[in-house]
């Protein structure tokens, strides 16, 4: 570790990184996966250049190292947050955060498969509920170049560093020798380190968070080119999420591509459901109406879905909006509902939407009756789900009898 150097270390940093970028990326990406988000905990959090920046963003941040000239350092630039000493496969803080980031490929240091599953098993215990884990990771087998050397240099108040490294491959660990050349105004010195680090394949990694109970999406660009793993807690109940504007867009998205399919059959495409309520939590299910001249044949917009992944799905009330989902197997993304232009069940189905709208305190107490119904779901149970929609009914039902006898839908 930086056990020679640590004090040196924002010198040589601030030349390398982009602290400030990368930190309004991390908090753009936070509110995006999780709006209400507030609380941060950062995992080998170094000096605190990401983590002072984050709370002047207005997060409430903490942070843990190992290093403990770090973490004195970190403690002088947080104005509210606590660091602590403590390492990430072994901490219990006692509290929970709507997040928890371990950036800069700190989680190769744990070297071992071991020791990463004793990390993550760390970070989903400080995770509150409906909070997520960012995690940035080292470099993958067969990535480094063992031939390749580096220097860089940081100069400031007198001192000046020339830090040179090179890399050595030892099977699945890889060993980063830096030696360091410190001017300052009583001497030159020199200081060697190594640090070690483990390499992990995606598929590996991939697998230690669902030990550890957490769904996970990689994204193999990230912050800095060296990807990027979230990580929510795996639940087998239904999902209700906090509102998230990008459904928006993935509706517009996804009309396009049914327009196209479609042609002139589809005479209106419409964003239903909860997702096309602003401030709504939902299911994160694009739920769209498709409005046709007529509901027969089904082939005539059936096979153009199919074309699209999307499954038909026999169901009682067939003859007014047959059903189609993608992908075949839970969980679905899209769900589309095919009606009758002008017909009653395409009224109804935007006369609900335009009214919670308009309707900010009806809105919210289906959001509370949704999540009260879905935390006894199990979702990959589909009789489970269906029961979940049949019990919404009666709330529904109320809300568009309203709706209708004052004139919704709205719009169209």
């Amino acid at each position: 570790m930086f056990t020679g150097t640590a004090e040196y270390y924002d010198l040589l940093y601030s030349r390398i990184k982009d602290y400030a970028r990368e930190a309004a990326d991390v908090a753009s990406l936070l509110r995006r996966l999780n709006p209400r988000g507030e609380s941060i905990l950062y995992v080998a959090c170094g000096t605190s250049e990401h983590a002072k920046r984050l709370e002047a963003e207005g997060f409430a941040v903490d942070g843990i190292d190992v290093d403990r000239t770090f973490v004195q350092i970190a403690r002088r630039k947080l104005r509210r947050g606590h660091v602590y000493a403590e390492d990430m496969a072994d901490f219990h803080l006692g509290r929970e955060y709507d997040a928890v980031l371990c950036l800069f490929s700190s989680i190769g240091y744990m070297r071992t498969l071991d020791r990463v599953d004793a990390a993550l098993a760390c970070f989903r215990e400080h995770l509150a509920p409906g909070g997520v884990i960012v995690v940035e990771p080292w470099f993958v087998p067969g990535v480094l170049d063992p031939s390749r050397a580096d220097e860089h240099v940081g100069e400031a108040d007198g001192v000046r560093i020339v830090r040179r490294s090179r890399i050595e491959l030892q099977q699945r660990l890889s060993r980063i020798l830096f030696d360091y050349e410190i001017a300052e105004p009583g001497g030159t010195r020199h200081v060697s380190e190594v640090h070690e680090l483990g390499l992990f394949t995606t598929s590996e990694l991939t697998d230690a968070f669902a030990r550890a109970g957490l769904e996970v999406t990689y994204d193999p660009q990230g912050f800095s080119g060296r990807g990027v793993y979230v990580a929510r807690v795996a639940s087998r109940s239904l999902q209700i999420a906090a509102y998230d504007p990008q459904w928006a867009l993935e509706f517009k998205a996804e009309r396009n591509r049914l327009g196209l399919v479609l042609g002139a059959r589809a005479l209106r495409i419409n964003h239903c459901g909860s997702t096309a309520v602003p401030d709504l939590d939902a299911k994160p299910i694009i739920d769209i109406q498709v409005s046709v001249a007529r509901l027969q044949p089904l082939d005539a917009y059936a096979a153009p879905l199919a074309a699209l992944g999307y499954v038909h799905v026999p169901h009682a009330d067939d003859a007014v909006c047959p059903f189609f989902h993608r992908p075949a197997e839970w969980p679905h993304t899209h769900h589309v509902h095919v009606v009758e232009a002008g017909g009653e069940e395409e009224r109804r189905t935007l006369a609900f939407r335009d009214y919670l709208r308009d309707h900010a305190d009806t809105a919210h107490e289906y959001a509370e009756l949704k999540r009260r119904l879905a935390a006894r779901v199990d979702a990959s149970d589909s009789a489970a789900r269906e029961r979940y929609a049949e019990a919404k009914t009666e709330f529904i039902e109320g809300v568009v009898r309203r709706a209708l006898a004052i004139g919704y839908p709205r719009t169209s």
